[in-house]
């Protein structure tokens, strides 16, 4: 199961890291995966801290819904 990180703990992992310069010591003291912190990072550039905010999935088809189909 996928481990559910709150907002404000990866604020302070990205401030650790931003404040000490080293990313791989950062995230083996925060048992925070390299990829999973990037990713956080990413995330604030592209969106800033609002983006940390967990999101819903968006499912992209259903299998019920309608097909629409034009008649003429």
């Amino acid at each position: 199961m996928a481990t559910r990180w709150t907002v404000p703990y990866k604020k302070a992992v990205l401030e650790f890291a931003r404040l000490f310069g080293n990313t791989a010591d950062t995230c083996r003291e925060f048992g925070v995966s390299r990829s999973t912190f990037y990713e956080w990072k990413n995330i604030v550039r592209e969106r800033g801290t609002v983006g940390l905010v967990p999101q819903r999935p968006i499912a992209l088809h259903h299998p019920r819904a309608l097909q629409s189909v034009f008649l003429e």
